[in-house]
């Protein structure tokens, strides 16, 4: 039966409760002992009656039963029976989505769907995460809150529901995406200049980046790491190449830097997310 019902057993019906001797027979619940208070047997009607109470899981398991009846000549027959209180976990009705992709900076709720309980129980919800900023919002809600930049990247928590006894858990997958980080406006020397300008050797290179910034999209105020390197094969690239706020620089200083140079310009966010120029 399950906790929380009741359970009437017509045992033995009087009618056929018989003693050879004129003598009285006494009907009695005789284990298990002591019997609790949800158990009982109404010796009148020959029903045993059980009714566990729904929140009371130390109920949960097999009782071994035993009813005897005894004459006065103190004769006895037993009758045996197991009484089986079962329980069971409540369960997501649907599911919950497995898997959640959401911005970095941009606040989530993920609210957690109905639970099915199949005793009645009045379950709650919960969630498990070893990252600080997934947390429970009660009652039925997950808050998703990436502001750091260690909240970006792949990460995974668990929600469940409990009816104080038994657990359903379902993993989810989470994404916290970042854009990746960009010149604003554009670089006007971005991919390749229109004709390519020409240097003399051992003349410094100072190429101007205008009203271009690097710029994080998803958070202004966060800082963006910019490198150059020269990718250039066939000939000697340039040692000093460097990048700053306003200009890119060189020297080509060696004559084994004669020809055209290729240069890749690399924006990194907070978040690692990377752009190429």
């Amino acid at each position: 039966m399950k906790i929380g019902a009741t359970l009437n057993y017509a045992i033995l019906p009087t009618c056929v409760i018989k003693d050879e001797s004129p003598t009285t027979v006494t009907i009695a619940l005789t284990a298990p002992t002591p019997a609790p208070a949800w158990l009982s047997y109404d010796v009148k009607t020959g029903v045993f009656k059980a009714t566990p109470p729904l929140t009371d899981f130390t109920t949960v398991k097999v009782f071994n039963c035993k009813v005897t009846l005894t004459d006065n000549g103190s004769l006895t027959k037993d009758h045996l029976f197991d009484l089986t209180v079962t329980n069971t976990a409540p369960v997501f009705t649907p599911d919950p989505p497995l898997t959640v992709t959401t911005p970095w900076k941009v606040k989530y709720t993920m609210t957690l769907p109905p639970f099915t309980d199949g005793e009645g129980h009045a379950a709650t919800y919960g969630v498990t995460a070893t990252n600080s900023f997934i947390t429970f919002k009660s009652p039925s809600s997950v808050d998703i809150d990436p502001k750091a930049a260690s909240d970006c990247g792949k990460f995974s928590f668990s929600v469940f529901v409990t009816d104080g006894a038994l657990t359903t858990t379902k993993v989810v997958a989470l994404d916290v995406t970042s854009k990746v980080p960009v010149y604003n406006p554009p670089l006007s020397f971005v991919p390749t200049p229109t004709p390519i300008p020409e240097y003399p050797l051992n003349t410094k290179i100072s190429i101007s980046l205008g009203t271009s910034k690097a710029e994080d999209p998803d958070d202004l105020a966060s800082p963006v790491t910019v490198t150059v390197a020269d990718i250039t094969t066939g000939i000697t690239p340039f040692a000093d190449a460097a990048i700053s706020s306003t200009a890119f620089t060189a020297t080509p200083n060696a004559f084994g830097m004669i020809g055209v140079h290729t240069m890749k310009i690399t924006l990194k966010d907070i978040c690692n997310s990377i752009t190429e120029y």
